[in-house]
């Protein structure tokens, strides 16, 4: 499990080879053993004994920001002897291998995001007439993405971007006519969130992106050293690359809970020019999202927990990088 601090004030120390949690009116005790990640949510103190049990047991802890996005990690001052590893990672990038594998994750995600515009059409039938010619215009482009091809990187690399872009605006059209109010929106807004949806998306992403990160981190990719997005000053930019096929995921999740009504306005607080997740919201959202990602679904063929699909996936990215560069 991931052990979340969500509540200003707490105090995290180990005591008899556990966690030892303390907050104004409760203690607890967690064995490491239980723990997979910690997550940084709100102001609280962490003992230096906590943070070298964590390291002990190699449980990474991150900092999260208002949206719920990784700030920062702590994790074992060692990344581990994966220097040929890192070097054939560089050479991938330039290489068609890395085209292909960047155009199998904007197929599997267009794929799970029209599974999510089928859920839509089912739950929300009235807009069948308006979903019909976007859930089209997404599968042409789809068709087309999965026939093309170009041994000239750099057309590549435009095309996908291109025919991405298209699917995503008509992804989203749907998705901002068919949610009801007070979750209806005009599109995608992201630092800050316009609407109670988007804040939601944003603050699910952010979550998703740490256990991204993980992934990588585990199976000895660099998550600094990007594929598709390019590399930015400190930003875990093949996090940004390995993060797509889940995405729709969290929109599924959340486009479920507000069509049953689980998600409700309060759970929101407008500020800084935004709308924002708040604490009422956290502790429901939270909670939610690592109960859905121990969900067991079929993906690529493949039925585990989605958790254990994102390893999968990671795993699958370094076999290709090797074989790559034996190649």
């Amino acid at each position: 499990m991931q052990l979340v601090l969500d509540t200003h004030g707490l105090m995290v120390g180990k005591r008899n080879g556990c966690f030892h949690i303390k907050s104004k009116t409760h203690t607890r005790s967690i064995s490491p053993l239980k723990v997979s990640s910690i997550a940084v949510a709100s102001y609280c103190v962490l003992s230096t004994s906590a943070i070298m049990l964590a390291v002990e047991h190699q449980i990474p802890i991150y900092f999260l920001d208002t949206m719920g996005q990784v700030s920062a990690r702590l994790g074992a001052a060692s990344y581990g002897n994966h220097a040929t590893l890192r070097r054939q990672q560089v050479h991938f990038v330039h290489v068609v291998g890395a085209l292909k594998w960047c155009k199998t994750l904007f197929v599997l995600k267009t794929t799970e995001q029209l599974q999510n515009v089928a859920l839509l059409r089912s739950r929300r039938s009235r807009f069948g007439e308006e979903i019909q010619p976007l859930q089209n215009a997404i599968e042409r482009e789809l068709s087309a993405l999965r026939s093309t091809y170009h041994l000239d990187l750099e057309q590549a690399r435009g095309q996908l971007a291109s025919q991405e872009a298209i699917m995503a605006r008509y992804y989203w059209q749907i998705l901002a006519m068919t949610l009801p109010a007070p979750f209806d929106f005009d599109g995608r807004s992201r630092r800050p969130a316009q609407d109670n949806f988007n804040a939601a998306l944003n603050y699910c992403y952010g979550m998703l992106y740490g256990m991204v990160e993980t992934a990588i981190f585990s199976v000895g990719l660099d998550p600094y050293l990007g594929i598709w997005h390019a590399d930015q000053y400190n930003k875990p930019t093949l996090s940004y690359d390995l993060i797509e096929p889940f995405r729709p995921w969290m929109d599924a999740l959340l486009i479920g809970q507000v069509l049953d009504g689980q998600l409700t306005d309060d759970m929101f607080e407008h500020k800084d020019n935004g709308v924002w997740v708040a604490k009422k919201g956290k502790r429901y959202i939270i909670p939610l999202f690592h109960a859905y990602m121990n969900q067991r679904c079929a993906f690529r063929e493949n039925i585990t927990t989605r958790r254990n699909h994102i390893y999968r996936l990671a795993g699958q990215l370094k076999e290709t990088i090797q074989h790559s560069s034996n190649t």
